[in-house]
């Protein structure tokens, strides 16, 4: 009888652990939500730096890598590279809605367009505010950012010229 409850109970405790680990690996909190558009936006930013969209394809759904691989081949193709740095990003929410996570952020970004080659910007660095979706889904085993909305215009601010690199 006693060996019966210790079998049982282990396969219980077994059964608890197995159903812990599922619902880890296919539930996103708020907290991991947000890390997941942090992490997305840093390598975009990577990838317009260094020309290689590739570094968004295991966190983007495959359309929004192509976007993104779009964009990025459309600025080498006029000989210049997008230098961005996000300045601040606020999550003003989370919420889940047929089956997506919708992370809205309230975010500001500074953007230069530079030469490729010397690193001479083409023109005067702008600030940006964004007020954004973005709509996080699982794609086989992983969350990825499914796609992207501008919830409002944005609001851009032209900044004074750098000096050109000697």
């Amino acid at each position: 009888m006693k060996r019966t409850l210790l079998v049982l109970l282990a396969a219980i405790v077994l059964c608890a652990s197995i159903a812990a680990l599922w619902w880890s690996r296919t539930t996103l909190t708020d907290a991991r939500a947000a890390d997941l558009v942090r992490e997305y936006n840093r390598r975009v930013i990577e990838a317009f730096r260094t020309k290689q969209p590739k570094l968004v394809e295991s966190i983007a759904s495959a359309e929004e890598a192509g976007k993104i691989s779009g964009l990025i081949g459309a600025k080498a193709d006029g000989g210049v590279t997008l230098d961005s740095h996000l300045l601040a990003l606020d999550v003003r929410g989370v919420e889940r809605k047929d089956g997506e996570v919708l992370v809205r952020t309230a975010e500001r970004w500074r953007y230069v367009e530079r030469r490729i080659g010397t690193g001479v910007p083409t023109g005067p660095a702008a600030e940006d505010q964004y007020d954004m979706r973005y709509h996080l889904g699982r794609d086989h085993d992983a969350w990825v950012v499914r796609r992207i909305e501008f919830m409002a215009k944005p609001v851009a601010r032209p900044l004074p010229a750098e000096e050109p690199h000697k």
